[in-house]
């Protein structure tokens, strides 16, 4: 790519990305500041991505673990390859990114620009994002009574049908824990991958799947006591990704 077109396309990733300089609240307790610039040191990249917790700075490459959903395209330690395209389904690009799942941001860089990552803008129901087999979009909800806006893997989406399923996906810092009498053993500052949860969307509305079977019916608008023999006669579980798929097929079906 030339350097004049290289520049356009610099310029239109920055009218839709931020630069990682800001601080981002984060609703563990933690606080992650700097963001995520990496800079090609000695043939390593080196994350400059580091958070607060308590009293302590920490960079992520000295916490245990990823922040980092692993979907499993490159080889290990390599940049992933993702593509963007808009909520139209128009192709935007082809970028070095991968999905934060601490603190729930999208990160891309561009791939013959050296690597220096930004945060794709978060905008309800804009961007499609690529990533390996997995389709991530961005999405208003509401959970643990907090309005929220973050990014969900599609599992089932089709402007035709009336409810959609989404997974989102979570990684937890976990703080270091010094040994006490010998009988609590030490444990480093980690990253720990999250319980997967399960989100149905209707209209512009995105709802929880709750754990309470009485709760999850709720979600739907008629014909109830169909979804409950369907669920009871294929003994299909709420918590399952694969059942909550044939769940939200099935009813789709009826209405």
């Amino acid at each position: 790519m030339s350097t004049m077109k290289n520049n356009i396309l610099f310029s239109l990733l920055l009218t839709f990305s931020l630069v990682c300089h800001g601080q981002i609240g984060n609703s563990d307790g933690g606080q992650v500041v700097g963001g995520t610039s990496l800079g090609y040191i000695g043939g390593d990249h080196l994350p400059d991505a580091f958070l607060k917790s308590g009293k302590r700075t920490l960079k992520y490459e000295h916490i245990q673990g990823t922040p980092y959903i692993d979907n499993k395209q490159e080889e290990q330690n390599a940049e992933t390859i993702g593509k963007l395209y808009t909520s139209k389904g128009k192709y935007v690009n082809t970028f070095f990114m991968r999905y934060n799942g601490y603190t729930d941001n999208m990160e891309l860089s561009l791939i013959d620009n050296g690597i220096d990552y930004f945060f794709l803008k978060k905008k309800p129901n804009s961007w499609y994002v690529v990533l390996g087999e997995n389709q991530y979009k961005c999405y208003e909800y509401y959970d643990n009574n907090q309005n929220k806006l973050g990014f969900f893997v599609v599992l089932s989406e089709n402007s035709k049908e009336e409810y959609s399923l989404f997974r989102k996906e979570k990684v937890l810092f976990k703080p270091r824990v010094n040994e006490k009498n010998g009988f609590l053993s030490a444990t480093p500052d980690r990253f720990v991958k999250g319980k997967n949860s399960y989100f149905l969307k209707y209209g512009d509305k995105m709802m929880k799947v709750p754990k309470n079977k009485k709760e999850f019916f709720k979600l739907f608008h008629t014909k109830q006591d169909l979804l409950k023999s369907y669920i009871k006669k294929n003994r299909y579980s709420t918590s399952n990704q694969k059942d909550l798929n044939a769940i939200v097929t099935y009813y789709n079906s009826i209405i």
